[in-house]
């Protein structure tokens, strides 16, 4: 009897500690919180590209994001052929979206409750 006590106890101890930090838990009466919300994602699932900052783009690395180079061809400044002139170019790591799955998570959103 004082072994089921004890359990229910630290159980409850352990939803306050979770819920003072912020985090949810999956549990069971009489158990201890198995899992929590992610504390670098935030329970997204996703975090902001470190490659582009969250814009989604990059500076082109052909023109160095002025939009023209020279060719030593025609002797003259034309119009980037690798960015069209633009001078950035879609963010390779998150495709244009400026998130990229969470490696801490891997993307569930959820991590287990130490």
């Amino acid at each position: 009897m004082k072994v089921a006590k004890v359990i229910t106890v630290m159980a409850l101890l352990g939803v306050m500690l979770t819920s003072l930090l912020g985090a949810t838990c999956e549990c069971r009466v009489g158990e201890t919180p198995s899992t929590m919300k992610c504390p670098m994602c935030g329970g997204d699932g996703e975090s902001i590209c470190v490659m582009c900052g969250g814009d989604g783009e990059s500076i082109c690395v052909m023109c160095g994001g002025d939009g023209h180079s020279y060719s030593f061809l025609q002797g003259k400044e034309v119009t980037c052929s690798y960015c069209n002139g633009l001078g950035k170019l879609e963010c390779s790591s998150c495709n244009g979206t400026g998130r990229v799955k969470c490696s801490y998570c891997n993307g569930t959103g959820r991590v287990r409750a130490e």
